[in-house]
């Protein structure tokens, strides 16, 4: 098994026994900087020194096309919406893509649009039954 230069992710090679190990050390390392982006994000300030503020939306099955899954306070300048496996940053009247999770033969791809002061789900794969987002809201 080799690794990666620059961040030693573990790569699987044809000859290697097959076990989760790899990959699980892989995604330990994922989710630990994730939790530093997350961490240094939630102490961001906007341009006029005001804080950024977190939100987490839940989205499941229950939600439709053109939903709205979040009405912030104040209309953001832009939001940084982070999902399992990527994250998008949406200005005013933006869509985007977020990956929640990923099979060899489908993906569970989230698309959301910043209108205002809301989120709208702008589309989403079939299967995608539930998603824990992160929003990161500047204004």
């Amino acid at each position: 098994m080799q690794q990666t230069s620059k961040y030693q992710f573990n790569l699987v090679e044809g000859s290697d026994d097959f076990s989760p190990t790899p990959l699980n050390q892989n995604i330990e390392k994922i989710e630990e900087t994730l939790e530093g982006m997350e961490s240094a994000l939630s102490e961001a300030y906007t341009t006029d020194r005001r804080p950024a503020q977190v939100y987490q939306i839940i989205l499941n099955s229950t939600h439709s096309i053109g939903d709205t899954l979040y009405t912030f306070p104040e209309q953001p300048e832009f939001v940084l919406v982070v999902g399992s496996y990527g994250l998008v940053l949406l200005r005013n009247g933006d869509t985007g893509q977020t990956i929640e999770y990923y099979t060899y033969n489908s993906d569970y791809s989230v698309t959301y649009q910043l209108s205002g002061k809301k989120l709208i789900l702008y589309d989403k794969a079939e299967k995608l039954t539930y998603a824990v987002l992160k929003c990161i809201v500047f204004r």
